[in-house]
C-alpha cells in the first residue's frame, strides 16, 4: 500500500499554513494518511499504542480491535466530539494494512474502496479523478504524483509532497 500527502493545512477562512510534518506516515505494520484537525495526526502517531494483530482477518481486527483502541484513544487525548450525539473527530484517516487500504471515517465508520484506491482531504476529488485516469499506470508513486498534483487544484492542498508504502503480509 502506498500513500502520498500534501503539506497544506488551512483554517475555515482557507488562509493555508504549509505544515513540517508529514500527514502521511508508518506505525508498526501500519501507514497512515490524516487529514482534518492536525492534533488528531499528532495523536495517532504520537499519543497511543496499537494493538498488534494476534488472528482471524485483517479486517476483523481493524473493525473489533483497532478502530475501537482508536476511538479509545483520540477520546482520551480530546480529539473528538458529538455530532447528533455520535462521538467523532474532524477529518478522516487513510489506514494501509497487510495489502489493504481502508478509510476510517470521522464517524469512526471502516470503509474499503472496491476501486483499490482512496483519497480524504479537501483535494480528494481532483486525486480521485487522477487515480482512476491513471489505473494503468503500473508504478503507484508516479499515480499517486500525479493525484497529488492534481489535487492542487484545490486551494487547501499544496507540495511538498510526501510518500510512504508498506508491503502486505
Amino acid at each position: 500500500v502506498w500513500l502520498g500527502g500534501d503539506s497544506a493545512a488551512t483554517d475555515g477562512a482557507l488562509n493555508r499554513t504549509l505544515i513540517k510534518d508529514s500527514k502521511v506516515f508508518n506505525k508498526g505494520e501500519f501507514v497512515f494518511g490524516v487529514c482534518g484537525l492536525p492534533k488528531v495526526m499528532d495523536a495517532l502517531r504520537f499519543g497511543m499504542e496499537l494493538p498488534v494483530q494476534s488472528g482471524g482477518s485483517a479486517r476483523e481486527f481493524l473493525v473489533k480491535t483497532l478502530v475501537p483502541s482508536i476511538r479509545s484513544g483520540l477520546k482520551e487525548l480530546d480529539c473528538v466530539g458529538a455530532d447528533d450525539g455520535q462521538l467523532c473527530f474532524d477529518g478522516a484517516i487513510l489506514m494501509g494494512y497487510r495489502g489493504e487500504l481502508f478509510v476510517l471515517q470521522g464517524n469512526f465508520q471502516l470503509v474499503k474502496s472496491a476501486d483499490d484506491f482512496a483519497s480524504v482531504g479537501s483535494g480528494s476529488s481532483h486525486a480521485l479523478g487522477s487515480l482512476h485516469s491513471t489505473i494503468d499506470e503500473p508504478d503507484p508513486k508516479k499515480r499517486l504524483m500525479a493525484a497529488l498534483e492534481a489535487s492542487t487544484r484545490n486551494a487547501g492542498c499544496a507540495p511538498p509532497f510526501t510518500f510512504v508504502s508498506t508491503k502486505g503480509r
